[in-house]
C-alpha cells in the first residue's frame, strides 16, 4: 500500500493508501509513513534523488560491458547496482549504504576500463557523483531516523532502563537525559540488583525520582516488575529478558 497524496480544505497533504488519514502540515508525510507501520502495511521508504551524472556513469559502464563484457570485474550487486543507477530505480537504505561504503575503493577509480576493473566499477556503483550523494544522503537519513526515535519514545508514557551495562553506558544515559530534558516520558530504573546506592546517585544525577527506581533481585522478578509497572518500553542488555518482553523490550548491545 503506497503513500499517496490528499488534500483537505485546499491544503496538500500525505496519506497512507486509499482509507489513510490525511495529514497536512510540515511533518504530513511522516506521520503518513507512520501510520503504514502502525497498520503493518509498511514498505521500506526508497530514493531516487541521486544525481543525473551517477545514472549517467553507470550507463557508461553498461555500455562498455555491452561490447567487452564484466571480465573477471565486479560481483552480482555491483552489477545490479549500476542496473538500478541506469534506469533511474528507487533504491532502498541499505543500498545507499553500500554505495556509501564502495569510498573505500577510491584508489582504483581512475583505472581505464580496458586495462582494469577499477574504473568500470566505481562507474558501476554511480561515480564520484553518486558514491558522495550516498555518503550525504546516508547521514541524512541516519539523523531522521535518530528523530524519529526520539519522537517515538516520547510518545510512550513509561520508558524503562536496566542499570548494569544498559544504563552504565554512556549513549543510554545520553538518551535517558534526552528524554527527561524533552518531557512528557517517565523514566524507570528497574534492576535486578537486590540494592545499591549506586543507583539512587546515578537516578538523582539523571532526574530519575528515586519512587521510580526498582530493585527485584533477579531477572525473572524484573521482567514481573516492568509488566506490573506497564512499561510501553523497556531496554535491556541480557536477550533472555528481552525474549520475555515482546513488542516492549529493546536491546541493548
Amino acid at each position: 500500500m503506497p503513500l499517496k497524496r490528499c488534500q483537505i480544505n485546499n491544503q496538500k497533504g500525505w496519506k497512507w493508501g486509499d482509507e489513510g488519514k490525511c495529514y497536512v502540515g510540515p511533518d504530513a508525510k511522516e506521520k503518513a509513513l507512520k501510520q503504514g507501520r502502525a497498520i503493518g502495511d509498511y514498505e521500506l521508504e526508497s530514493y531516487d534523488d541521486y544525481p543525473k551524472s551517477a545514472s549517467e556513469n553507470a550507463c557508461r559502464a553498461l555500455r562498455w560491458v555491452e561490447e567487452n563484457g564484466w571480465g573477471d570485474c565486479g560481483e552480482n550487486t555491483g552489477k545490479q547496482r549500476a542496473h538500478q543507477l541506469c534506469g533511474r530505480e528507487k533504491i532502498s537504505r541499505d543500498t545507499i549504504a553500500r554505495m556509501a561504503s564502495f569510498k573505500r575503493h577510491q584508489q582504483h577509480k581512475d583505472v581505464p576500463y580496458d586495462e582494469g576493473c577499477g574504473g568500470l566499477m566505481w562507474d558501476s556503483w554511480g561515480g564520484t557523483e553518486g558514491i558522495e550523494w550516498a555518503i550525504r544522503k546516508l547521514d541524512e537519513i541516519e539523523k531522521m531516523e535518530k528523530i524519529n526515535n526520539l519522537q517515538e519514545l516520547q510518545r510512550k508514557v513509561k520508558v524503562g532502563f536496566d542499570y548494569d551495562d544498559t544504563l552504565t553506558k554512556y549513549k543510554v544515559r545520553e538518551l535517558v537525559k534526552e528524554l527527561i530534558k524533552a518531557g512528557g516520558t517517565e523514566v524507570y530504573i528497574v534492576s535486578a540488583r537486590s540494592s545499591s546506592f549506586e543507583l539512587y546517585r546515578v537516578g538523582q544525577e539523571l532526574g530519575i525520582p528515586s519512587y521510580r527506581i526498582f530493585f527485584t533481585g533477579s531477572n525473572e522478578k524484573k521482567i514481573e516488575k516492568v509488566k506490573q509497572l506497564g512499561l510501553n518500553r523497556f531496554f535491556d542488555n541480557n536477550p533472555d529478558v528481552i525474549k520475555e518482553l515482546p513488542n516492549i523490550g529493546v536491546l541493548v548491545k
